[in-house]
């Protein structure tokens, strides 16, 4: 996820991981204070693991295979849509 987020122009991985461990304590706080909002923060944190695995273990085959033509298919698509995004719908 930091490494997508990353590629946005102004956003730096060792920045975003700084952010999220000067917020721990208000995750603490945020879950001592509303225990109901436990569930859902685990379910968060298990789809993002099982997504980020799948993902890294699909682009592994792929670099194992030598085809990047299918990556390259991929940055045709994201990479406008990240654009789009970023410039059209601030």
């Amino acid at each position: 996820m930091a490494q997508s987020v990353a590629l946005i122009p102004g956003i730096s991985r060792s920045g975003a991981i700084g952010a999220v461990i000067l917020q721990i304590d208000t995750l603490g706080n945020i879950l001592t204070e509303s225990s109901s909002m436990l569930l859902p923060y685990i379910i968060a944190l298990l789809s993002s693991f099982i997504a980020s695995y799948l993902a890294l273990k699909w682009f592994i085959s792929v670099m194992k295979k030598g085809k990047l033509l299918y990556f390259s298919m991929y940055c045709f698509v994201v990479g406008p849509l990240v654009i789009l995004f970023k410039y059209i719908f601030p």
